[in-house]
């Protein structure tokens, strides 16, 4: 949960970074649940029910005025069966509301592996 983690990171703490790459991110850790119980559980203290404070608090796309003063760079496969692509698309959607500086690049048939595979200099210059 690399990407997530980069995300949940910087919309709590934007003013100790400079930007975020996040890979295949999921933005909101309710929705991920069912597939991770135990993880979040043990992590985030219960259930989604249970503990609803604490899943918005870690889930980026309900943070994106913390994120959009941030360089961002989001890689996301558009056939990504872990963390479905939607999670980057409805970032994305607040993000350019509030005119980030934002790359995204969506893979056309990528899977959650795929943006391993991409050539990162284009989205480092941008985030440099």
């Amino acid at each position: 949960m690399g990407g997530t983690s980069a995300l949940i990171f910087a919309s709590r703490h934007a003013d100790l970074i400079d930007g975020v790459l996040a890979l295949c991110p999921a933005t909101d850790t309710s929705e991920m649940f069912a597939a991770f119980p135990d993880h979040f559980i043990e992590s985030y203290g219960g259930p989604p029910d249970t503990v609803p404070g604490v899943y918005r608090e870690r889930s980026s796309r309900y943070h994106s005025g913390a994120l959009a003063n941030l360089p961002m760079v989001i890689i996301h496969g558009s056939n990504d069966a872990l963390i479905p692509v939607h999670h980057a698309r409805l970032l994305i959607e607040e993000l350019q509301k509030r005119n980030a500086r934002l790359r995204y690049v969506e893979l056309s048939d990528g899977d959650h592996d795929s943006p391993v595979k991409v050539e990162m200099g284009p989205s480092m210059e941008f985030l440099l």
